[in-house]
This record gives structure tokens, sequence and C-alpha cells, in this order.
């Protein structure tokens, strides 16, 4: 056991049989068969878990998990491989000793090189249900690999392809790869790549139909009609974290007229041009799930642009963008069947285009929009003058249509400042709780609610005027800091705080939720709200927010009561 005292915790367990072999020699034959019978029925149940995803980087240089893999090889669905990974230790051999590994599913490889691609071709080879494939050339150029690539295309129940870090990728090579897995390939992934003065050039020899030519600052480039090539089946391409000119780009999705998906996430150096949004809609107008998650070059009217010229898109991700109110608008024309959209890290959306999305948005299961705010007392305020002039009933015009939602994140403040004294009467913070509470009942099907919510109160500062004066403006900006400090969650009149006496129990009906996130909330959450959140929400596994100083009877119940609902401290 002491071997094992300075390793981690799954060497530990891969070490378990020896441990066990060892400690048997002690034993008597009665104890010695009892625990015989006890191991067979934990490895009948366990080894396939324990087997089933492995990151061999992790553990090949470790003595006890070599040693077990010579037995439980062929338990591996998952294999992921470090750079320089010996993948010898997974091949069949003559002798009963060599571990074997034939029934992956999912396989990153290591780089591959001259004096290891004959042991990754025979692996490959071994496991001729792949599924899932990772490849990184980088030293020769891909064409030095052809028996390489001659085992990939023998892959016939291959759906997804990725190439990482591939800086000697040829045009050639991946037309071979994909025209031979064309029947089952569905899946392509080029990542963390610099495709300028890349061996893949600009993409012309690849191109079909139609061709972007290479263009200069004063002539962009333009399509071309060119010869028509076998089309591939691919249905999602991911391009993430790459470098590369629009041109590249066009060519490649012209043989994907298929396409269903796309990434470009964290790819800040591909380099568009203000005509690249009709261009791809006219090359791949099929496309339903978009990815421009971490592209902060793009302006909110080039992403607006992108938006309408997919008239099928349903999903959009879009992460730290500069989406705002025009490439809102341009949803709310175009995307009647948008089913999930996240901007998170985003800051340029006005909040009635929130609530105008949650009342026009049937078909939305996933809205991720934490960092724009939602001034409830004024959108109940625009609702209000909405029915009165549309001559509908109120509460009929006020409901979210949304009602199939799974997953909401929402940022609800309750904001004095914009409000008059009269509105504030009409629109008072338990009014507008009801509003948020009632809407949140409606929602059945959510499986996780995460909500911030801020109180901010007003200290008068309104009636100051800034006269461009410099001084006077120091005056302002010095207010202007006191003033943020005091607009804070008052304790007398807390906003959405989750407590029963504040109306929790509206909320009766969320009987699909696992995790509830009040993690940005000044909440009012003590045992008697776990005890009803319990009762009343059968599927809940996991609450985030409960903070030991804050929540420590609350934290405790649940240890004792329900160890099986997670506690998350972010």
């Amino acid at each position: 056991m002491s071997a094992c005292r300075n390793q981690n915790a799954s060497n530990q367990v891969f070490a378990l049989p020896e441990i066990v072999s060892t400690i048997s020699r002690y034993l008597d034959n009665k104890t010695r068969t009892v625990c015989l019978r006890v191991s067979k029925g934990w490895s009948s149940v366990w080894l396939p878990i324990l087997w089933h995803s492995i990151d061999a980087g992790w553990q090949w240089a470790d003595d006890a998990f070599l040693s077990a893999l010579r037995r439980h090889g062929d338990l591996i669905r998952v294999l992921q491989c470090g750079r320089y990974d010996d993948v010898r230790l997974l091949l069949n051999a003559d002798t009963t000793s060599s571990p074997t590994c034939s029934n992956l599913s999912v396989l990153t490889l290591p780089k591959t090189t001259q004096v290891n691609q004959a042991a990754q071709v025979q692996l490959l080879r071994q496991n001729p249900y792949l599924r899932d494939l990772a490849l990184t050339i980088q030293d020769n150029p891909s064409s030095h690999y052809s028996d390489l690539f001659d085992a990939v295309g023998e892959l016939r129940f291959l759906r997804r392809i990725a190439f990482h870090c591939n800086t000697s990728l040829e045009t050639s090579t991946l037309e071979t790869v994909l025209s031979r897995c064309n029947g089952s390939l569905e899946e392509l992934s080029l990542n963390d790549t610099y495709l300028i003065k890349h061996p893949f050039g600009s993409g012309a020899e690849f191109a079909s139909g139609v061709l972007a030519t290479p263009g200069t600052y004063e002539n962009p480039s333009q399509d071309v009609v060119t010869e028509i090539k076998e089309a591939f089946k691919i249905q999602s391409l991911s391009i993430v974290r790459v470098a590369c000119l629009q041109d590249l780009f066009l060519n490649l999705i012209s043989r994907f007229p298929y396409l269903t998906g796309l990434s470009l996430a964290g790819s800040e150096e591909i380099y568009f041009e203000p005509d690249i949004a009709e261009r791809l809609g006219r090359r791949c107008p099929k496309i339903r799930n978009l990815d421009i998650s971490y592209r902060e070059a793009m302006t909110d009217d080039e992403i607006a642009s992108l938006i309408r010229s997919l008239p099928d898109l349903s999903i959009l991700r879009a992460t730290e963008t500069q989406l705002g109110d025009e490439s809102m608008d341009a949803i709310l024309e175009k995307c009647g069947q948008l089913e999930e959209l996240s901007m998170t890290g985003t800051y340029n959306v006005e909040g009635h285009k929130i609530q105008e999305l949650l009342q026009r948005s049937s078909q939305l299961k996933t809205l991720q929009s934490s960092d724009m705010e939602l001034n409830i007392p004024r959108i109940m305020a625009d609702m209000y003058q909405q029915a009165a002039s549309a001559g509908k009933p109120l509460a009929q015009h006020m409901e979210w249509a949304c009602r199939g939602i799974e997953v909401l994140d929402l940022r609800l403040d309750y904001d004095q400042c914009s409000l008059s004294e009269d509105e504030r009467t009409v629109y008072s913070i338990v009014r507008a709780r009801h509003f948020v509470y009632d809407q949140l009942s409606r929602l059945t099907k959510l499986r996780r609610l995460s909500i911030s919510a801020h109180l901010i109160v007003t200290t008068g500062l309104s009636d100051i005027e800034d006269d461009g004066d410099e001084e006077d403006g120091n005056v302002v900006d010095s207010l202007s800091t006191q003033q943020e400090k005091e607009d804070t969650a008052v304790d007398d009149d807390l906003w959405v705080d989750f407590s029963l006496r504040s109306g929790l129990a509206t909320l009766a009906p969320l009987k699909n939720l696992r995790v509830l996130d009040v993690g940005d909330i000044h909440h009012a959450i003590g045992v008697p709200e776990v005890e009803w959140m319990c009762q009343n929400w059968p599927c809940l596994r996991e609450i985030s927010g409960l903070y030991e100083d804050s929540c420590e009877e609350a934290r405790a119940w649940l240890c004792q009561h329900k160890p099986g609902i997670e506690i998350g401290d972010e």
C-alpha cells in the first residue's frame, strides 16, 4: 500500500488487484473464497466504468496501470493519447502478455511521425468500429503519411474526424479522406491551426461550383464560376482557434452544401469582409446551428447580416461578442424557430428585446443572457401600454410564449431610478416580484434555472446636471461613485429572494427542475425553503449559491437529509 501513497487516486484504483493479491496471501481459504466472490461482483459492475475513458498521457508512466492494461485493454472505449505517447502498448501481438485495445469508439492519436506511423496504422485497423478520430500532422507534408490515411479511409463507421494543429495538411489529403469516408463522415473539425501561408493555400483546388478569388484591400475577393466537384455529406464544420483569410473559408465550405452546423468559436483571426454573410448563405443555406462565440471583432451589424442570411437558424451561440439590438431585431424577424440563444458576456442588448424574445419565441429551449438587464417594472409598464393600445386583456398580453424552455439564465432587475413616483406605486416591488414568479411558474419544462437579480434604489442624484465644467464633472463623478455604493439591495425589501414569505410556493409546478443557481442573488433561502424545494421539486440535484457564511443551517440540513443533492459554491 505504501508504494501507492504518492500516486494519484486513479492510479491507486488501477493498483488494487496487486494490493488484493498481496493481502490474500495472509488469509485463510474460506475468507479467500468470499473475497474472490466479492471481487468478481465488483469487477463485473465497475471495471467497464473504470476503463471506459482513459487519458493515456496521465497513466502510461504508471506500472500499476500498464499491468492492468494487459488484462482490461478491450474495455476501453474512449482513448486520449498525449502528443508523444507510445501507442505500441495498445497493439495486438503474438505473445499473450501483450495488451489489446480493439473496441475503441473515440480515439485521439499522438502526433504522427515517420517512426510511429506503422503503429498508428495497426491501431486503426484493429478498431474497425471507430466513430470519432483526431489526428495531428506537423513535421512532414501529409502526403508522406499515405499509409495512415489509407487506414482512415477503411473506417466505414467513422462519423467525425478532427485535425489538431495540422501545420502540414494538404488539400489533396483532405479531399482523399473526405471522399473515401463520404458514406459515413458527418463532422469535420479543424482546430488550433494557422492557415495563413499554409500548404492548404487559398483552397482554390478544393473549391466546387463557385470559387472565392484571393483579394486585396483595393480589390476585394469575388466569386467566379468554377468546376463542380463531388459534394461531401459533412453536416457539422468546426473551425476553432484558427487563423485564415475569407477566401480559404469560402472555398472550403463550397464542398459542404448539406452543412447544418458551423462553429467559428475563438477564431478571432478569420478575416471576413463585409459580404461574408451573403456568400456564406449562398453556399450553405441549410445552416441551423451557428457558434460565433469569442469573435469580439465582429460588429453588431455584421452579426445581424449573418443571421438574416441563414433563414433556418435555430441555435445561435454568441458568448462574448458584440451582439446588440440590431442582431436581436434580426433574430426576432428571421428566426421564428429559434431553440437556443446563448449571449453571456454581451452587454449591448436592451432589456425589452429580451422580453420580446420571451413573448414571441414559442420554440425556445435555452436562453443564456445573464449579463443583460431586464428591468421588470419598466417591462411591465411597456406591456401595459401595448396591451391597452392593442385592446387585449393585460394578463394575456403579459405571458411569455416559451413554455417549453429547459435552460434559463436571466438577470432580473428592479431599477427605481428609471421610474416615476406614480410608476413606483403602480409597479411596486411586490407586484413586480409576483410577475416574475408567475412567469417562471408557467415554465414547467425547466431543468436548469439560473437567476441574477438586483434591486437598485434611487438616492435623488438624478437632479444633478453636468454643465461641462471639469471641476463640476469631478464632483459628479464623485457623487456617482457614492451612488453606486448606495444602490444596493435593501434588507427590508428584498427583491427576488426565493423565500417562502415572498412567494416561493408559486414555483411548485417546476417538477422537472434539476439545477437551481442563486449565486448572484441577495436571497433568503433557509431550512424551510430547501425542505420545501426537496418536497416539491422531485428531480432537484443541485443548488448553487448557498454559501457557508450565510446558509450554514440550510447546507447542514441538505447534507443530513438529502446527501444526493450537490451544493455548488460558485
